[in-house]
């Protein structure tokens, strides 16, 4: 828009004309202060909403996208189960963790993965394969049936140090 830098100059303008207004302690001024918090606070509450709309939309393309690429299966059906952070001496990773149980396409074979190469294991094996004790935390939590959960993990090396569940230090 070529007028676009007038429409936001004007808007701002407004802007402070009301904030002033407002911080007015008059009686003459009680019904303009009123009518900003009826207009100004529910749209700040609607843009509020769209802006967390968004977010979240993105944020779970992302994460189809992700195992897209990392799997050669498009999800159907999945739920967010979890957001785990992740430390290991100087670098921090946050990573969420989702579970589906509908998918499409085929799984990518051999070395075609930069993962690794991937293959289905029965959930009543994953305990016994030699991954990190964190994981064997957030694979028993999902097993459980765990709510929504945030699981700090903090390894010096690989030695678990830390694991705070939901604000809880569990190790």
């Amino acid at each position: 828009m070529k007028n676009s830098k007038y429409i936001l100059a004007g808007m701002s303008a407004f802007c402070l004309v009301l904030i002033t207004a407002t911080s007015i302690k008059s009686s003459f001024l009680m019904p303009l202060r009123t009518g900003v918090g009826f207009v100004l606070v529910p749209l700040q509450s609607g843009v509020n909403a769209i802006g967390t709309g968004l977010y979240n939309a993105l944020e779970n393309f992302s994460s189809l996208r992700e195992a897209q690429e990392e799997t050669g299966l498009t999800l159907t059906r999945y739920r967010a189960r979890g957001l785990l952070t992740f430390v290991w001496g100087n670098m921090t990773e946050f990573i969420h963790l989702y579970t589906a149980d509908r998918w499409e396409g085929e799984m990518i074979r051999g070395d075609a993965c930069a993962e690794g190469e991937l293959q289905w294991v029965q959930k009543s094996e994953v305990q016994k394969l030699p991954i990190w004790e964190g994981d064997k935390l957030f694979f028993r939590l999902l097993e459980e049936e765990h709510p929504y959960f945030s699981l700090k993990l903090v390894y010096d090396g690989d030695t678990l140090k830390q694991a705070v569940l939901d604000g809880k230090r569990i190790v």
